[in-house]
């Protein structure tokens, strides 16, 4: 089995700076969204930094679980669909 060269990505933007620089802009952006006018407060924007920039390689398997016996298949898209749901319905996502 060939393995992936290691890969290093840095990002060249912050969303925390971003959302720093402009956060006498936001209250504009959900008004016109018409969103929750604190839901960039909300937002864990250096976490969001930190998970888009990271620099390990990671794969994502169920292979170990199957090793385990877990046989049953979870309907992932649903499980999204209820959250971006419930997020519309509160205000925190625009319709």
């Amino acid at each position: 089995m060939v393995s992936d060269p290691p890969c290093e990505i840095i990002s060249s933007h912050s969303a925390a700076k971003w959302a720093e620089d402009n956060k006498d802009k936001l209250g504009d952006v959900a008004k016109k969204l018409g969103i929750d006018k604190k839901v960039f407060d909300y937002a864990t924007w250096d976490f969001l930094d930190f998970a888009t920039s990271r620099t390990w390689k990671d794969q994502a398997s169920i292979k170990r679980l199957r090793d385990f016996q877990w046989m049953e298949d979870v309907p992932v898209w649903e499980g999204y669909k209820t959250t971006f749901d419930d997020l519309k319905k509160y205000g925190v996502i625009a319709k």
